[in-house]
């Protein structure tokens, strides 16, 4: 049944998303045709047309190029936080709660499509903006190419580019998973209090935002206090940098991937014992 419920969720969200990701595609593609013809810029050794009426329309385009990547991205958030709102906890949750599904499956299903969803129009972006770059006239003369940015990388960090890159996929995985599921878990606590759900949730969540920040600021003082830091010191700098890099985000990760599991066990209780649809 949580395979049908995620289907179904896929199909109501595409016909919002693919639009949007058509659209990014297209003024991606015109923005870098133009670029590459020398709308913008041509860096030495590059050659290129020019001229204000290219350079104009190149402009116009890598802007709305811009425009439609930050309305995918926050589509991406609104969409997966509205319908989790809607179909959850407000008058479509009498008829998705008939439904022979556990609470815990809701949360799945509507938590992975927004997860990839917001992962694609992250890499789409990524993708664009690269594109963009590497479209410029004169690009790979001047080492803007993937194979002298890597080898740049491998100089200065001390590894290759692909490692830290799947830690870091990773660990962007974990953080969305974490503050979706953050977010859900203070719209069920807000949902406790039917005439102000949205205030409630906001409340909710401002606590719990305080509350982690006050956490990093106690585990500072801790670590300072108790000397850690200072046995950590000759440890990093010893350390290649991206090895570094690679440790902060594992731990982080880690400690991410607790509160995951306390967001969703508190979501699924609330949904469970204490939903309220009034």
């Amino acid at each position: 049944m949580l395979a049908k419920l995620i289907k179904h969720e896929f199909k109501a969200t595409a016909r919002i998303f693919l639009p949007i990701l058509g659209t990014v595609l297209v003024l991606t593609g015109a923005a870098a045709l133009t670029v590459k013809l020398g709308g913008i810029l041509v860096l030495p050794g590059g050659t290129g047309w020019g001229g204000p009426v290219l350079g104009l329309a190149s402009g116009l385009l890598c802007l709305l190029t811009f425009i439609a990547m930050m309305a995918m991205m926050t589509a991406a958030v609104v969409v997966t936080i509205q319908r989790f709102y809607k179909n959850l906890l407000g008058d479509e949750g009498y008829l998705m709660f008939t439904l022979p599904v556990t609470p815990a499956q809701h949360i799945t299903a509507k938590l992975a499509v927004g997860t990839v969803w917001t992962l694609l129009s992250l890499a789409l972006a990524v993708l664009a903006a690269a594109a963009l770059l590497f479209s410029i006239p004169g690009a790979a003369e001047n080492g803007m190419t993937l194979a002298r940015f890597s080898a740049a990388f491998r100089a200065e960090m001390g590894t290759g580019l692909w490692m830290p890159a799947a830690v870091m996929l990773v660990f962007f995985i974990i953080g969305t998973v974490n503050t979706y599921l953050q977010l859900y878990m203070c719209m069920a606590i807000g949902g406790q209090w039917p005439t102000s759900r949205l205030g409630a949730s906001i409340a909710a969540d401002l606590v719990l935002n305080l509350l982690t920040v006050a956490g990093m600021l106690v585990s500072g003082v801790v670590l300072v206090a108790t000397g850690a830091m200072d046995a950590l010191v000759p440890v990093v700098e010893h350390a290649a940098p991206a090895a570094v890099m690679c440790a902060v985000m594992g731990a982080v990760g880690a400690v991410l991937l607790v509160g995951c599991v306390i967001y969703f066990c508190i979501t699924r209780w609330l949904l469970t014992k204490r939903l309220n649809l009034a």
